[in-house]
């Protein structure tokens, strides 16, 4: 199986369009794993989050800056408090992965959540606590911390290996 990254600018209908045929089984040795803009504010992020796919925003697909989850621009995407150039370094040595199904646990001193957050540091902005036995996609590795995808909502983040369970 061949993962697929579409690379995007503005409203996505060919990413529709391979999405769709996705669907239909007429895409037979591939699987569109990301979908990656230069524009935040393009809809194929959207239509991407609608199919489960991650989008992921760089502000220069030519340069080196190594991207983060996407968020709608509805929302805060880079938060003051997180040091983003900090993070890019850090996004830059995470390492795909085939998807596979984990289980979020929680810790003994979680309140029985584990939390997901922005980037891989337990400084970075919390994006949702999750229950303790919800299924999510790990989509990337980074050290001690994987970068997850929510198949419900496509929401996606990163979440400590202690609150993994395979």
């Amino acid at each position: 199986m061949v993962n697929i990254a579409v690379l995007v600018s503005g409203g996505g209908t060919n990413l529709q369009a391979i999405l769709d045929a996705q669907a239909r089984g007429e895409i037979k040795n591939g699987r569109v794993r990301a979908v990656i803009s230069s524009n935040e504010n393009a809809y194929a992020l959207e239509r991407a989050r609608q199919a489960g796919v991650p989008g992921y925003v760089m502000k220069s697909l030519t340069s080196r800056t190594y991207p983060g989850p996407y968020v709608p621009p509805e929302k805060e995407t880079t938060p003051e408090k997180d040091p983003v150039d900090t993070y890019n370094s850090l996004f830059s040595k995470a390492r795909l992965v085939a998807p596979y199904t984990v289980t979020l646990k929680a810790t003994q001193n979680s309140k029985g959540v584990a939390n997901v957050r922005w980037a891989p540091s337990k400084k970075a902005t919390l994006l949702k606590a999750y229950p303790s036995g919800t299924q999510v996609q790990v989509i990337a590795e980074l050290d001690n911390w994987y970068q997850i995808s929510d198949p419900s909502s496509g929401a996606v983040g990163f979440v400590n290996t202690a609150y993994v369970s395979k």
